[in-house]
């Protein structure tokens, strides 16, 4: 079982197995009562029915206990839910924004992370959003699944009670790389998450890229994504569709610019159009990135 990361999952797991625990007592119970109807009143047996139109206790029976059984399940799904959506006071509130397809964290200083740091103990309210498709927002340790949908803010919440590293999936198909649209929760004492949000972010140009979700489309091996390899890509021609048709360009630094600015304006020829805006790029971030894709670019040009 997964370890129980959030005080959340004790009430989710409670509800889960009294409903498991209470289904397969009625499984076997109505298997093994079906088998012994069949047996005790079979015909050979009775070979003339017995003529009768109701039964008072047998009614009772039957509408008194799956009445409560049926409100059980319903008082601990309650607890459940209420402990999963109820917003504990005090909780620091970490943005939380979907995209095709990778996740990036945004905490009240304005750092930003491709993966969400929790400090263990206290609680963390996220803010959930996406800029294109639905997103399924998915951590199976802290049984928290909620969508992340555009134009629109859905809450969920988490506190981690103990230090480690948790899987973050998207729960919802959001084309073709939704397999690996992947990240995680890294929970950490107090002390190591203060010292981490005030440290200033990576600005070279790899880490630039995995915090803006750049490699979830793009390789760097020369393996084909949803977008061209970073391989031996810079310093080389490559063909794009300037409306419509196809031309032929140098990628190099003013090209990267525009693909930032405007990437549907002359999307690269074999790839669909589905990389997003970033207008958020700093120039200085800019040139991190032309530099890290000039290193990538001085490797064997794959196309």
């Amino acid at each position: 079982m997964t370890p129980q990361a959030v005080n959340a999952v004790a009430s989710v797991d409670r509800a889960f197995l009294f409903i498991f625990g209470v289904s397969a007592a009625m499984l076997v119970l109505i298997t093994l009562a079906t088998i012994y109807f069949v047996i005790r009143y079979s015909r050979q047996r009775h070979p003339v029915p017995a003529d009768f139109d109701h039964n008072l206790l047998a009614e009772i029976i039957w509408t008194v206990i799956p009445t409560l059984l049926v409100l059980a399940m319903f008082y601990y799904g309650w607890q459940s839910f209420s402990a999963l959506r109820g917003m504990p006071e005090g909780a620091m509130e970490v943005k939380v924004l979907a995209r095709q397809w990778s996740w990036s964290f945004t905490y009240p200083n304005g750092r930003q992370s491709p993966e969400l740091y929790v400090p263990v103990g206290q609680p963390v309210r996220l803010a959930i959003t996406s800029t294109d498709v639905i997103h399924g927002f998915y951590v199976p340790a802290f049984r928290v699944k909620i969508d992340a949908v555009p134009g629109m803010t859905t809450q969920a919440w988490l506190r981690a009670d103990q230090p480690g590293d948790y899987d973050i999936y998207c729960s919802v198909y959001c084309g073709l790389e939704h397999a690996r649209m992947l990240s995680r929760v890294r929970a950490v004492s107090p002390q190591e998450f203060e010292r981490w949000l005030v440290q200033a972010p990576d600005q070279d140009g790899e880490a630039i890229a995995r915090r803006e979700g750049c490699l979830a489309c793009h390789s760097t091996d020369g393996s084909i994504l949803v977008g061209p390899s970073f391989k031996g890509l810079f310093g080389h021609q490559t063909t794009v569709l300037d409306q419509g048709r196809p031309v032929q360009v140098m990628v190099d630094a003013e090209f990267v610019r525009q693909v930032l600015a405007d990437p549907s304006r002359r999307p690269t020829q074999g790839f669909p159009p589905v990389m997003p805006a970033y207008p958020h790029i700093t120039p200085e971030q800019t040139a991190a990135l032309v530099e890290y894709l000039k290193a990538l670019g001085q490797e064997e040009h794959q196309h």
